[in-house]
């Protein structure tokens, strides 16, 4: 019983100190952004890369969070999210096409 104890209490701290990610904040004037995982990593390693810092509306929730991301990553969400929306039209499409052939 004690060894299980002690291997849960191992494991356990074994997964908090393994975050990846050293920065906890970004100071932004007077206020504290979270950063993503992007913007954490470019921080951690002392890259050059831009980090843009906003305040966005979370899906499912009226207030807004505070967060960093790198100029990169919000371009590959951009991109992503273009590329679902033109997919889902083509998915309209193919289906209005059905309706009136059949």
């Amino acid at each position: 019983m004690k060894s299980i104890l002690l291997i849960i209490v191992v494991v356990a701290l074994a997964a908090c100190g393994s975050n990846p990610n050293k920065v906890a904040a970004v100071k932004v004037g007077d206020e504290l952004y979270k950063p993503d995982n992007s913007a954490a990593m470019a921080l951690d390693n002392d890259t050059k890369e831009k980090i843009v810092c906003e305040r966005r509306i979370v899906t499912g929730s009226h207030r807004k969070q505070k967060v960093c991301t790198t100029v990169g990553q919000k371009e590959r969400d951009r991109e992503a999210a273009q590329q679902t929306i033109e997919s889902n039209a083509t998915l309209i499409q193919l289906r209005l096409a059905e309706e009136k052939g059949g």
